[in-house]
Order: structure tokens, then C-alpha cells, then sequence
């Protein structure tokens, strides 16, 4: 399943499911992580759970085709028996409300 991880490199923030700019110890523990590591991953997943929790439906689902299932803007489009260009705004609200989201203190 793909790994959904806000990644700030230094000026370039966006998100990403899991690509060469990012770190992926991050986001993927070995078996050889120490247990202080895969606790803080546990976490992480746990807070992106609960923050996905507070955006509106529509938007929880276009993040969620987008990032779990690798939808495209076509197919989250044809999902939500909306315009592209209304999956594409969608999309995009939902992804600044998760960034907003994260800057809060948990």
C-alpha cells in the first residue's frame, strides 16, 4: 500500500506517495528499525488517521483514492460523478486543508 507523507525539501513542499526526494525510513520501517523508530511511525500514521478524520467526506475520499489507490484526477472524477476539473479543485483543497492541518500542534 502506498505511504502517504507530507515532504518539506527545503523551499519545495508537496505531497508525495513515496518518491526519490523524500526519505523513506520515514515512512517505511525495516525489521531492523530500532523500537523508538517504528514507535514514531505508529504515531505518525495514527495522527495522519485522525487528521484525514477532520476534512469534509468528499475530500477524505479524493485524498484517499488519489494516495492509497493511485487514483488518477479522471478517476477520482468518474468516482465522484463530478467534472475533472472539479476533482482536480477537490483534490487540491483537500491536500492544503491536510497541510494546514498538520501545522497544528497534536
Amino acid at each position: 500500500m502506498p505511504v502517504l507523507i507530507f515532504c518539506a525539501k527545503s523551499t519545495q513542499n508537496h505531497w508525495t506517495k513515496m518518491n526519490t526526494n523524500c526519505n523513506p525510513c520515514q515512512a517505511m520501517p525495516t525489521r531492523d528499525a530500532d523500537p523508538g523508530h517504528l514507535l514514531s511511525v505508529k504515531q505518525q500514521a495514527a495522527r495522519m488517521q485522525s487528521l484525514l478524520l477532520k476534512l469534509s467526506p468528499r475530500q477524505r475520499l479524493a485524498i484517499s483514492l488519489w494516495a492509497y489507490y493511485d487514483a488518477s484526477i479522471l478517476d477520482i472524477a468518474r468516482t465522484l460523478q463530478i467534472e475533472v476539473n472539479a476533482a482536480n479543485q477537490l483534490l487540491h483543497r483537500a491536500k492544503a486543508n491536510l497541510k494546514i492541518l498538520l501545522k497544528e500542534k497534536p
